[in-house]
């Protein structure tokens, strides 16, 4: 899939010296793009090849170019000569199935969580009492075996609440133990 995004109209008191993808990497899919023949398609100076018909103006153009499905970054960068530099992040998302995407999307509707706040939480300080000694730790929480332990249909389908709260975390502390462990077994 190849498609362009131009980014509007960019004006400003100076003149633009150079644009710039700065991410390495997602450079394979991002290209910088121009009426004129550029020299290089990740970094080209911007007076001559971006400028409009008035002074001051530049209009930019990114291609996107990518086969696999993926979720790509990148960061184009406006250098006017002094700094701070200007930055814009653009992202595509691809998916291999329009099932896929809406799925994703559903689930990134779900996640819009509001932030912690203290209008909107109660916190709990900690205390000492509770506090459990090591060597009983161990006994109650062992190094998972099997990745099925882990990840199953509980973990993946409940919806996160204050019931399961407690069993998701543990589940995602011997997610993180399983992975190390099989890194460090290698």
């Amino acid at each position: 899939m190849t498609c362009l995004v131009v980014i509007d109209e960019l004006q400003n008191q100076f003149r633009l010296k150079r644009v710039a993808l700065l991410y390495d990497l997602s450079r394979l899919h991002f290209t910088l793009e121009s009426t004129r023949v550029l020299v290089n398609n990740q970094l080209a100076e911007g007076e001559d090849l971006f400028e409009t018909e008035s002074d001051n103006k530049y209009t930019i153009t990114v291609k996107f170019s990518s086969e696999m499905p993926g979720f790509f970054n990148q960061r184009v960068i406006f250098d006017f000569g002094c700094r701070p530099v200007v930055g814009r992040t653009l992202s595509v998302n691809m998916h291999r199935t329009v099932e896929c995407q809406e799925r994703v999307l559903s689930l990134q509707q779900d996640l819009q969580l509001a932030r912690w706040a203290s209008d909107n939480c109660s916190i709990v300080p900690f205390s000492e009492t509770a506090a459990v000694p090591a060597d009983e730790l161990e006994v109650n929480y062992r190094l998972p075996s099997d990745i099925n332990e882990i990840i199953n249909t509980e973990t993946v389908n409940s919806e996160l609440n204050r019931n399961n709260y407690t069993h998701r975390m543990h589940s995602l502390l011997m997610l993180e133990e399983y992975t190390r462990m099989k890194i460090v077994s290698r």
